[in-house]
C-alpha cells in the first residue's frame, strides 16, 4: 500500500488507537508495523498485493520458532481488517508482545528464499 509511515509510527499509532479503546484499528496498525519492521530490517521481502498470510509464512521462514504465531497474527490481521470482526485488547497485547519477540530475535536466514 502507498502507507508512508515507518514501523515506529505504525507502532504508536496502534498504541494510541488502543488507549482510546479502538482495539480493532490498534489491531491492524499494529501487524503492518511487524510487516513494516522486518520489511525495514530487510528480513522480510512486502510488496504491493503481499497478503497477510503470505506475510506471516516468510516471516516464519525467517523467525521459525514464531511462525506459529505469525499465523494467528496474520488471521487476525484478516478478521479485523476484511471481515469486519472487532478486535480486542488481548490480541492487541499478543501482537506487541510478537513484535517485541520478534525485534530481539536473531533471525535465521540460511536456507531463506530470496
Amino acid at each position: 500500500e502507498d502507507d508512508a509511515r515507518d514501523a515506529a509510527a505504525m507502532r504508536r499509532d496502534a498504541a494510541a488507537a488502543a488507549a482510546r479503546g479502538d482495539h480493532t484499528t490498534a489491531v491492524a496498525e499494529q501487524f503492518r508495523a511487524i510487516a513494516r519492521g522486518l520489511a525495514e530490517r530487510l528480513l522480510v521481502t512486502v510488496t504491493p498485493g503481499t497478503t497477510a498470510s503470505g506475510f506471516a509464512a516468510r516471516a516464519g521462514d525467517v523467525f521459525p520458532a514464531e511462525r506459529a504465531r505469525l499465523g494467528a497474527a496474520s488471521v487476525v490481521f484478516d478478521g479485523v481488517r476484511y471481515l469486519g470482526r472487532e478486535g480486542t485488547a488481548e490480541e492487541y497485547r499478543e501482537l506487541v508482545a510478537l513484535d517485541d519477540g520478534l525485534r530481539a530475535a536473531k533471525a535465521r536466514l540460511e536456507g531463506v528464499p530470496a
